[in-house]
């Protein structure tokens, strides 16, 4: 078991090392269809981003804005995006820092 967790620590370490870390600013417009899809579950579990809401406006039957900081590798931050602009949400870049 420790053997697994070693091996799993290596391959972390390996896949930060290869992708340098960044944060994105972005503002999301959501239509109403998606205002209650757990979209921010989505990029941490399956994207393995970090978001930190900055403001948001969210109104169940006009939809909403949402800005916030994404952090995460550049592949990881791109596929973000691909996903939340295959929902329909419009992502607008706000700026980037490493």
């Amino acid at each position: 078991h420790s053997t697994l967790n070693t091996q799993h620590s290596t391959l972390n370490t390996q896949h930060s090392t290869l992708n340098t870390m960044k944060t994105l600013s972005v503002q999301l417009n959501y239509p109403m269809t998606q205002v209650k899809e757990p979209i921010l579950y989505h990029l941490v579990k399956d994207y393995r981003l970090t978001p930190n809401v900055r403001r948001a406006r969210i109104d169940a039957h006009t939809g909403g804005t949402l800005q916030l900081d994404l952090t995460g590798a550049d592949d990881d931050l791109e596929a973000g995006q691909e996903f939340l602009r295959s929902l329909g949400i419009e992502v607008i870049p706000a700026g980037e820092s490493a």
